[in-house]
C-alpha cells in the first residue's frame, strides 16, 4: 500500500497518467521453489507532442518524472531493506 499511495500522491498531476503492475511469481525450478518480484511502470503524458523534437515543456515535464521516479526507488529500496530486518 506503500508504493500505491507514493504513486499516487507523486504522479496524479494533471498532465501525467500511470500504468502500474505489480507482479510476485512462485517458480518451481531445478527442485527448488523461487520467490520473485517485478515492479513495471509507464508513465504517460497527457498532452501529445507536436513534433519529435523536445520542447521545454516537454523537457521540464520529463525532468520532473525522473525526479519522481528516483523518489518511488529510494521507497522501493527502504520497504526492501526494511522487510529484510529480523523482526
Amino acid at each position: 500500500m506503500a508504493i500505491l499511495s507514493t504513486v499516487n500522491r507523486l504522479f496524479q498531476t494533471g498532465e501525467t497518467y500511470v500504468n502500474l503492475e505489480l507482479k510476485f511469481k512462485l517458480r518451481l525450478g531445478t527442485g527448488r521453489l523461487n520467490y520473485q518480484e517485478e515492479m513495471i511502470m509507464r508513465i504517460h503524458g497527457r498532452q501529445e507532442r507536436g513534433s519529435e523534437e523536445m520542447d521545454e515543456t516537454t523537457r521540464a515535464w520529463f525532468r520532473q518524472c525522473v525526479e519522481r521516479v528516483e523518489e518511488l526507488d529510494r521507497l522501493v529500496v527502504e520497504l526492501w531493506e526494511d522487510g529484510e530486518k529480523p523482526r
